[in-house]
């Protein structure tokens, strides 16, 4: 069951997750426009998973824009990786099972060709182990071709142990006229062993598909042996059998590697972010 109530630009939603690993989430969303200065909107969500080990998480955040520039800052705690909360999530970057963390993330456009972004986050375990992620972005619209944009990236993950990692990428995204985009990337990362830094090579993909009678098919691939996913193999796909932002969402996908155990997901969502009955065998 899936309950949305809105309340003007407000919204309190409830997803309620049944099958392998049961639970439920609460997230309050705040929404004001402030005129010329931009939009702002503040989330506070719990959430909680019951199967074999109880866990729960707690966050809270503020996203906002002005003019050509959006932020968003955010502090939360989970007692799990991210994995146990949303199965659909993105494998996760966490360090460590139960943490706390603080993110701040920033995009803009320098002209009309060129966009950058950036974020920084801090995370920390109960035992006072930590790491610092630090990212940058660059995309160059129409760079290679009219429907064509030139991606690069790079990371930098520190910690207390010395063993922290780096990566470079490269990418295209191919953005046809009004279809969806398919991106397409090349990864360099490199991870600290002992006195020496393994370096592997890496490809990611996502990308959606328009259907003939409105609906879209997506995937997701990932292949990043040194990358910083808690799970650096994964394939997803997705599937919506209308244009309709309400109509649901079918997906199955399969993740793990790095000493994270692997696991298939098959969930049903109905409405964008939101998880409707969830199946999550580990």
């Amino acid at each position: 069951m899936l309950r949305d109530l809105p309340s003007g630009s407000d919204r309190v939603a409830t997803e309620w997750i049944v099958g392998h690993d049961p639970g439920a989430d609460v997230v309050a969303r705040v929404q004001r426009a402030f005129g010329p200065l931009g939009t702002l909107l503040i989330e506070a969500g719990v959430g909680a998973r019951l199967g074999d080990q109880p866990v729960a998480r707690a966050c809270v955040g503020v996203r906002g824009s002005i003019g050509p520039v959006a932020a968003r800052f955010e502090a939360a705690w989970t007692g799990a990786p991210t994995q146990r909360f949303d199965p659909l999530a993105d494998g996760g970057r966490e360090a460590f099972g139960a943490e706390a963390s603080a993110t701040l993330e920033g995009s803009g456009r320098v002209s009309a060709a060129w966009l950058i972004d950036g974020a920084i986050a801090v995370r920390t375990d109960v035992a006072g182990r930590w790491v610092g992620d630090l990212d940058a972005g660059v995309r160059g619209r129409r760079l290679l071709a009219p429907t064509w944009d030139a991606t690069a990236s790079g990371y930098v993950r520190t910690g207390p142990d010395g063993r922290g990692r780096i990566g470079v990428g490269v990418g295209v995204v191919h953005v046809p006229r009004r279809a969806p985009e398919i991106a397409l990337g090349l990864h360099l990362d490199g991870r600290g062993e002992a006195d020496r830094v393994a370096w592997s090579l890496g490809f990611a993909s996502r990308g959606t598909w328009p259907l003939e009678d409105g609906g879209r098919l997506g995937w997701t691939a990932r292949v990043r042996p040194f990358g910083r996913e808690a799970t650096p193999y994964r394939v997803e796909a997705t599937w919506r059998p209308s244009a309709s932002v309400t109509a649901p969402v079918a997906a199955v996908g399969v993740r793990g590697g790095d000493g994270a155990g692997w696991a298939w997901t098959a969930a049903w969502a109905w409405s964008g972010d939101l998880v409707g009955d969830v199946w999550r065998v580990p």
